[in-house]
């Protein structure tokens, strides 16, 4: 269609990323800031920005808002193939954990 063919391509895979630049991405997918990120992976704020200044360098993107963008593109297509995204898969597997019982109980 003509819409199809007007979208922009999508953006280069993950595939040279770090496991832990994928996990920093998922959750700048779920929108949390780096002092978010940082609390969650018990690292410092300035280490979560250089997995972000890393990931930018690395797929060629020039701010964070086009990081989000990509990367919930990237974990909507995983979700809807099943297909692989980069290291270990969606980008929310590593910082998901162990799933949820029903229930809420762990």
């Amino acid at each position: 269609t003509m819409a199809a063919a007007a979208r922009p391509p999508p953006p280069p895979a993950p595939d040279d990323l770090t496991p832990r630049e994928v996990e920093v991405l998922g959750l700048i997918a779920e929108g949390l800031s780096n002092g978010d990120i940082a609390r969650r992976l018990f690292v410092s704020r300035h280490t979560v920005q250089t997995h972000v200044s890393h990931a930018l360098d690395k797929l060629g993107l020039t701010s964070r808002v086009a990081l989000a963008v990509a990367a919930a593109q990237w974990q909507r297509d995983a979700a809807g193939t099943g297909g692989e995204t980069g290291p270990g898969g969606g980008f929310n597997d590593a910082a998901a954990g162990p799933p949820a019982q029903p229930g809420g109980r762990t």
